[in-house]
């Protein structure tokens, strides 16, 4: 598997403050610094020299709450950054991303077994698999598998997606994963232009459908009546 890493910039602003006759000068940026951290948050702290009704020069600190789904994981001692990036596992089979709230793993393979691994922050594991692509008239219900996972290999892009290519049977099309700070998604790039005619399907009515195998624990059961007819 191939890795590419992606190269960061970083923005510097400068205020010019200009008075007469003197030269201009640079004034540093204000400063925000993160104080506290939470789940989906994170609490800024900035100290400003202000003046004071007497004319003193007073510090003032100012805090504002910056908001982010999966904005810090918790690493079993405090909260920290979120970093959404796929690294290739010790024994070169799989890649994984462990510095976000819900942990990824997904083997060189797609159609091993329990090739995509999903840990909730709550510790349950979900294990997924792309099984299929089929083809579904919603008026008479017909259904058609056109594409089944085939042995395939996988390569990271630009540290955050991971992409399988010609992962089917039947059909040219690939499998594309992407990994950001509060989400994980799956998704199908068409290779080929599909038109439901070729498998004597009607073009009007018919979906496409994607099949993934999810494994995990078994559900709890409810009972709960919606109403109870009293008489």
């Amino acid at each position: 598997m191939k890795n590419s890493l992606g190269l960061g910039s970083s923005l510097f602003f400068t205020i010019l403050v200009a008075t007469c006759g003197a030269q201009t000068a640079n004034v540093p940026a204000p400063v925000w610094s993160v104080v506290s951290r939470s789940a989906d948050a994170d609490v800024l702290a900035q100290t400003n020299l202000e003046s004071s009704p007497t004319g003193q020069s007073v510090p003032i600190v100012h805090h504002v709450t910056r908001i982010s789904s999966g904005e810090n994981y918790f690493d079993g001692t405090e909260w920290q950054a979120s970093d959404p990036v796929f690294q290739i596992g010790a024994d070169g089979q799989s890649v994984y991303a462990d510095k976000v709230q819900m942990p990824v793993r997904i083997m060189a393979n797609l159609a091993a077994s329990n090739s995509v691994t999903i840990t909730s922050p709550d510790g349950i594991v979900l294990n997924a698999t792309p099984v299929a692509i089929a083809l579904y008239d919603q008026v008479s219900g017909d259904s058609q598998v056109i594409g089944e996972i085939t042995n395939c290999s996988g390569t990271v892009f630009g540290d955050d997606q991971v992409a399988f290519t010609n992962c089917f049977n039947g059909i040219s099309a690939d499998v594309l994963f992407t990994l950001q700070k509060g989400s994980f998604s799956q998704d199908i790039v068409w290779e080929q232009n599909i038109n439901p005619a070729d498998y004597n399907f009607p073009t009007n009515t018919t979906w496409i459908q994607i099949f993934t195998a999810i494994n995990g624990p078994t559900p709890q059961e409810i009972a709960r009546p919606l109403y109870v007819e009293t008489n």
